[in-house]
């Protein structure tokens, strides 16, 4: 079997070369410092999954050196039989950064890269800024269902592979993750993939793999009440249903293209609107998300039994939007104890059990505080509503760690530096002691 492709030979020079590979063996042409009898001892392996080819580099002994992922046209794309011989000459195979993707510390301090004060032509230097102003998960937005990427996605798409590989081992280094921020207010995933939620994940994945990111956040919007899609007649079970494939597919895309022994790999998170949650079973009457229980089923739908009685949820966490929601979510109390009487049940310590009063949130079907996230906008201009002062949001959060030991973090829309306040200012002011 014959791959031919541009990859990186080595990837801590990072030297980008045509090479012709095959399994178990190296057999091609190169150019530059690289010694042949290295190349030759190391083992190739190529596996087709889910319209991709997957190429894994080992030395002698079995340890990964690199990974590579390419996607292949819908309509070229063979089947494990067929595979035979594949040229892709035209194409670019990310090998990533042999760094791991680090674990996440708390509190999380998420921030979203958009178009506002990036540096156009050398947008990684924006990524290591919102590194060094101490943020640890960096969303770069958006990955737009039917465009594709635009706006500070775009940008990235553009960095050469070997300046992308460097940008995120930068940010490892850090104990910061980069994603890809997926969807957005004027994205309608759902209209272009409505019988496809599996090619929608799949798409998405295969991005963040070719762009070297560490995984994606799915901002999913536009719904409407119950956790319905009525333009395509669907019940908030079926929204649930379609985006619980969608999760399940972008986890297996990222996981067998990085290290298909483990069950999880890379991070998912997702971007709710602080309605979308319910309790399951709760009465469509009184709670905006309806029965379905909206994100709180999707949530727990992601959850995988690996043997053992251990379990891996796909889904790590969700960032909050408690904002652009008219008068709502401008208290403590309507952000963390009960949710406003436009929204009940959607406050953080209600969604995870802890403040419930109606007894419907209960084990297994909760979102713990956990994996919850608190979402503010970095100025009032920046939303229609619910915009809260970053000193406000500090108070916030060390009356929540108090009360309850919510320490799993906050997020800011978007990232600024011209115009104040700055998203380090924001940072430096909600979390002035981590």
């Amino acid at each position: 079997m014959v791959f031919k492709g541009i990859v990186n030979i080595d990837s801590k020079q990072q030297l980008r070369r045509q090479v012709t590979l095959q399994i178990n063996k190296f057999n091609g042409a190169f150019d530059g410092p690289v010694n042949p009898a290295d190349l030759d001892k190391r083992q190739y392996s190529i596996s087709l999954h889910q319209n991709a080819l997957n190429i894994t580099a080992r030395d002698p002994s079995g340890n990964v050196l690199m990974k590579g992922h390419i996607p292949l046209q819908q309509n070229n794309a063979p089947t494990q039989q067929q595979l035979g011989t594949v040229t892709l000459s035209s194409e670019q195979l990310a090998f990533r950064s042999s760094s791991p993707i680090p674990v996440i510390s708390w509190p999380r301090k998420v921030v979203y890269i958009d178009y506002m004060d990036v540096d156009w032509g050398a947008s990684y230097n924006t990524i290591m800024s919102a590194v060094d102003q101490g943020f640890n998960v960096i969303n770069i937005a958006f990955y737009m269902s039917a465009a594709g990427a635009v706006d500070m996605c775009l940008e990235w798409q553009s960095v050469s592979q070997s300046q992308q590989i460097s940008t995120m081992e930068y940010a490892h280094a850090a104990g910061a993750v980069v994603l890809v921020s997926a969807g957005g207010s004027t994205d309608y995933p759902y209209d272009n993939y409505p019988t496809d939620p599996a090619g929608y994940g799949t798409a998405v994945a295969n991005w963040a793999l070719q762009n070297n990111l560490d995984g994606i956040d799915f901002d999913l919007e536009n719904l409407s009440v119950g956790f319905a899609y009525p333009s395509l007649g669907w019940t908030g079970q079926n929204m649930v249903d379609w985006m619980t494939t969608v999760n399940l597919y972008a986890n297996s895309t990222m996981r067998d293209a990085i290290d298909p022994s483990q069950w999880k790999v890379g991070y998912i998170t997702h971007a709710p609107q602080a309605p979308y949650f319910s309790p399951v079973g709760g009465s469509d009457s009184v709670y905006w998300a309806g029965s379905s229980g909206g994100y709180t089923q999707v949530y727990n739908n992601s959850k995988i039994d690996t043997g053992g009685g251990v379990y891996v949820y796909l889904i790590d966490f969700f960032n909050n939007q408690f904002y652009n929601q008219g008068t709502n979510y401008t208290t403590y109390d309507e952000c963390f104890v009960a949710g406003p009487s436009d929204f009940p049940g959607t406050a953080i310590e209600e969604i995870a059990g802890t403040t419930d009063t109606s007894g419907l949130y209960v084990a297994p079907w909760t979102v713990p505080q956990s994996a919850q996230v608190f979402g503010a906008l970095l100025d009032a201009s920046l939303g229609s509503s619910g915009y809260v002062a970053p000193a406000t949001v500090n108070t916030w959060m060390t009356s929540a760690l108090s009360t309850y030991g919510f320490n799993s973090g906050a997020f800011v829309w978007f990232y600024q530096t011209s115009v104040s306040p700055t998203s380090q200012s924001w940072v430096d002011t909600v979390y002035p002691n981590s």
